[in-house]
């Protein structure tokens, strides 16, 4: 042997030496243990999948597959009549048993493992039921920022899947009742493909929760009912799936229609019947009311309707709105009744009453200023002016005195002061009313239409007695 071939032999036994030094250090490391534990759990899994076809259920030919599911409701809403769908936000779970992906339980730091947690990204490998919503309009599955979902592998070989999801789904609604109804909003879901020969759906343990942070505008969620059917048919004609079902019970909050609605159209038929208590010959005044009250109950009865299908059956709030437009119209063509009869065949007016006396037969003075010179003054020419002004007055004509004293009936009522004739008003002096009314009939005008005392009693009694039969109704009985 050369000196070249020595060589070689020492730097093989050196390079000997360090890898059994090496490999008896990694030995005393704790972090080599995890890793060759990892090795162990990757190999694992690896053997799960190593025969596994992903494109046969569990138990293929045999028994079918039994998949438990339950709901938790995360947040619900909108909910949209015109569209008739809702949307909610739902983790949901599924569990179902895989003998293929059982395994037996192994120690890992000391500690037995029960299950296997790996990324959701396995399960790209794995056979998963293929669960659809019947009434599902358009679902999806959370991905922002990594895909929301993650399962679990027990040593049985029970899988156990969770999504969070954003279900929208239809909700045929029934609105007869408008706005103090209930809606019964459904989901179903079940296998697409599989019939109940292959799968069957059933309800784990708290099927569906609920958080206690939903809160909806316009609706309450009151209760919440599941079924299964075994036998629901399939689109198919090949035979019968396996469904679940859930009813979710939702009773309409009715705060909002009350005081945007329900409240100005009361105040609206009310103040239609204002005109009930207007003199009947004040025309603008009671028409203007009349057409008034008759729009306003127009515009709120259209922006009521906003937001619902054009449906061809008419809802409790379209009853309400058509009988609140009915009364104001009612107000309006009653004045024309009213107005007709007054013009038409109305009493006669009442005769003017007779002449007042004069305390000084001068009817030219037409203020009181005058009556005082003339009673101080001692010119006899003066005295023998008024004195044949008089007769001359007098002479031509019969009803000077009824004229003067008129006359002076009205100089006096604009000399009066608007807050004594509001505080008289106030005190409800007789003598104040007697005189106003005889100042009334005076000046041609017509009495109270016994039309308008009618309806004075009669339109808030029968409005009463509509709206107590409209809730009892409503709310209770239909």
């Amino acid at each position: 042997m050369n000196g070249r071939n020595i060589g070689h032999v020492i730097q093989g036994l050196t390079v000997l030496t360090l890898l059994h030094a090496c490999m008896q250090r990694c030995d005393g490391d704790p972090n080599n243990k995890w890793n060759k534990q990892n090795i162990n759990i990757t190999k694992l899994l690896d053997s799960m999948t190593e025969s596994y076809d992903k494109r046969l259920r569990p138990s293929f030919g045999g028994r079918p597959v039994e998949v438990k599911s339950n709901i938790y409701i995360k947040s619900m809403g909108p909910i949209s009549e015109e569209d008739m769908m809702y949307e909610m936000d739902v983790y949901f779970r599924q569990e179902w048993n895989d003998s293929r992906l059982a395994f037996e339980v192994f120690t890992l730091n000391g500690a037995n493992i029960t299950e296997i947690r790996p990324s959701c990204g396995v399960l790209k490998d794995l056979w998963k039921p293929d669960t659809f919503f019947h009434n599902g309009k358009d679902s999806y599955l959370h991905m922002i920022t990594y895909e929301n979902a993650f399962f679990r592998i027990s040593p049985a070989g029970v899988i156990y899947m969770s999504k969070r999801l954003t279900i929208k789904a239809t909700c045929p609604m029934h609105l007869q009742k408008y706005p103090v109804d209930t809606q019964i909003c459904k989901l179903k879901f079940g296998s697409y493909g599989y019939t109940n020969q292959d799968m069957i759906y059933t309800w784990k343990s708290n099927t569906v929760e609920k958080s206690e942070a939903i809160d909806m505008a316009q609706f309450v969620l009151d209760d919440i009912d599941t079924f299964s059917n075994e036998n629901e048919r399939t689109n198919f004609g090949l035979g019968n799936s396996s469904v679940l079902e859930v009813h979710f019970k939702l009773k309409r909050s009715f705060g909002y229609y009350l005081l945007q609605i329900y409240l100005p159209c009361y105040f609206i038929v009310m103040i239609s019947w204002i005109s009930f208590w207007i003199n009947r010959e004040a025309t603008p005044a009671r028409v203007t009311l009349g057409i008034t009250t008759l729009l306003s109950s127009t515009t709120i009865g259209l922006s009521g309707r906003e937001g619902l299908p054009k449906m061809s059956y008419s809802t409790a709030l379209d009853i309400f709105l058509m009988l609140c437009f009915g009364y104001v119209f009612a107000a309006l063509v009653e004045y024309a009744g009213v107005n007709y009869f007054t013009k038409s065949g109305g009493p006669p007016p009442p005769p003017p009453p007779p002449p007042e006396p004069i305390a000084i037969s001068h009817p030219l003075m037409e203020t009181d200023e005058e009556e005082d010179l003339l009673q101080q003054s001692n010119s006899p020419l003066l005295r023998a002016g008024y004195a044949k002004q008089h007769l001359i007055a007098n002479s031509g004509n019969g009803h000077s005195h009824t004229l003067v004293s008129r006359r002076r009936s009205v100089k006096k009522k604009e000399r009066d002061s608007c807050w004594l004739m509001f505080i008289r008003c106030l005190q409800g002096s007789a003598s104040y009313r007697e005189s106003m009314s005889r100042m009334k009939h005076t000046s041609g005008a017509n009495s109270v239409s016994k039309i308008d005392e009618i309806c004075r009693i009669v339109f808030p009694v029968s409005f009463i007695t509509v709206n107590v039969i409209y809730w009892i109704g409503y709310m209770y009985l239909w």
